[in-house]
């Protein structure tokens, strides 16, 4: 990217960019790249801009080219996305609660919207991300599919 790639940002500001994986089944999964919100931004989640369509091109396509050529890489993305998966995170629900309380003061979030994505949590909280079958609180191994959490 240039320096004037993202507007509203000043040449040489670094930035931490936090980069999240969706993965639904053994070799599905959607990256979700960075947006950001305008001044005076939108109401809804998901709505700000991409940083840059050709950082995301380039980010989606990198990984996927290295997901069907190199098994370490493969490997290494299975295990962070276990390792990295906020359900299985014992603090998930405090880091949810403070993150829907954050955009719900900014105003970026609704309360019926917290209340549907918190029900969509408590679906997906605490089941193994290989099989889907519930997990015993503080397991180290699925006891269907033997997947180490």
């Amino acid at each position: 990217m240039d320096n004037n790639s993202i507007n509203q940002l000043a040449p040489l500001t670094q930035l931490d960019i936090h980069t999240y994986v969706v993965k639904y089944d053994k070799d599905v999964y959607k990256v979700i790249t960075p947006h950001y919100t305008p001044e005076g931004g939108s109401g809804a989640i998901g709505a700000g801009q991409a940083l840059s369509r050709d950082f995301d091109d380039l980010l989606t396509s990198s990984i996927d080219e290295w997901m069907r050529s190199d098994r370490s890489f493969k490997e290494a993305f299975e295990r962070a996305c276990v390792n990295g998966n906020i359900f299985l995170d014992p603090e998930g629900e405090n880091v949810l609660t403070e993150g829907f309380e954050s955009l719900r003061r900014r105003g970026l979030i609704q309360s019926s919207d917290i209340e549907r994505y918190a029900r969509l949590w408590y679906k997906y909280s605490g089941k193994c991300p290989k099989c889907s079958s519930e997990l015993e609180k503080g397991a180290k191994f699925c006891n269907s599919c033997g997947l180490e959490l």
